[in-house]
């Protein structure tokens, strides 16, 4: 890619990219199981998408330091890292 985003924006770019893997994931099989694999199956998982990517952004921007504080302090770090 030529005209990459600089480094310190990465967070407010992997927030949206992982916000809409996520969001995408999980309405797609929460429609499924609540509502039956139908003829308005994906009309009900556009809809419940649309309103999942809409929480699920602003709650990675939120939980995704959180998460990697964690991390931090439950993983062992790698010797000469």
């Amino acid at each position: 890619m030529k005209n990459k985003i600089p480094a310190k924006f990465a967070p407010f770019v992997f927030a949206p990219v992982m916000a809409l893997g996520m969001a995408s994931i999980m309405s797609f099989f929460m429609t499924g199981v609540n509502t039956g694999f139908d003829d308005g199956f994906l009309w009900r998982w556009a809809s419940a998408f649309a309103v999942g990517f809409c929480v699920a952004w602003p709650a990675s921007q939120v939980i995704a330091p959180l998460a990697h504080r964690i991390t931090r302090h439950v993983v062992k770090p790698v010797d000469g890292l």
